[in-house]
């Protein structure tokens, strides 16, 4: 592989398509820029400045870069159309942060009468079913693998002012509650569901669900999957217990 220089592309008395251009090349993992101007137009210290500002500028963003959970700028999140600024208002940790995005519109209606109503919520939802014969460590690891199979079970929703956002985390752990429940009451059973419903989910933290497994007899669970509504749009309860169970 020869590395001597392959010359001009072009001779040098051709006419500049442009009065001014950058070309750029990468060799052995380096970028190489080349500014061509025309000296009619153009001074050589003025295009010589230009050539240090581009330099300053790459080394900067190769440094913002190489700051590791820093290293997030608008361009990485293209749809939720903010400024850096912007960005780090959200106070997110941005190791944890997959993407970033706007609501659907019912998403919206539902997150302005969440926090509009900050003592409960019509859209949390809970559903209770008795379930024979289950494997507890296989159904619970079948849910934590559609968690991170799903981005949308891993948001997170931001209201901030009149542009709310959804954050995808890169992983999360569900809540769990398994416990040996046998010989207990349905009245036990039903305060504890109550309370599960009336504990109110940080919108800004996910995952917004919760799961209790509770053992009440020899080969039966009760299970009791406490929700909020934002995540399943798109999604019906049908679906989602259909993944986790086949």
């Amino acid at each position: 592989l020869s590395t001597d220089s392959a010359g001009a592309s072009q001779d040098p008395a051709t006419p500049l398509s442009h009065p001014l251009s950058v070309s750029g090349q990468v060799l052995d993992g380096q970028l190489r820029l080349t500014l061509a101007f025309s000296r009619a137009r153009h001074q050589a210290q003025t295009v010589r400045r230009l050539g240090a500002a581009l330099r300053e500028e790459l080394e900067a963003l190769i440094a913002h870069c190489n700051a590791g959970a820093a290293g997030v700028t608008p361009s990485d999140f293209p749809l939720a159309r903010l400024t850096q600024s912007g960005l780090a208002a959200l106070k997110l940790d941005p190791a944890q942060v997959q993407d970033l995005y706007p609501l659907s519109p019912m998403q919206a209606g539902m997150l302005f009468h969440s926090v509009l109503a900050p003592e409960g919520s019509a859209y949390t939802n809970q559903l209770r079913v008795d379930i024979d014969g289950l494997d507890p460590a296989r159904f619970i690891a079948a849910w934590q693998a559609a968690l991170a199979r799903h981005d949308s079970l891993r948001c997170g929703f931001l209201h901030r002012g009149e542009q709310p956002l959804q954050w995808v985390s890169r992983s999360v752990r569900l809540p769990l509650t398994h416990a040996d429940w046998t010989g207990r009451d349905a009245a036990e059973l039903d305060r504890f569901a109550a309370a599960e419903l009336g504990q109110r989910f940080d919108l800004e933290r996910p995952p917004l669900m919760r799961l209790a497994l509770l053992r009440t007899g020899a080969h039966r669970h009760h299970l009791v999957w406490t929700v909020h509504h934002l995540l399943l749009d798109g999604w019906s309860t049908a679906q989602l217990l259909g993944e986790v169970l086949r």
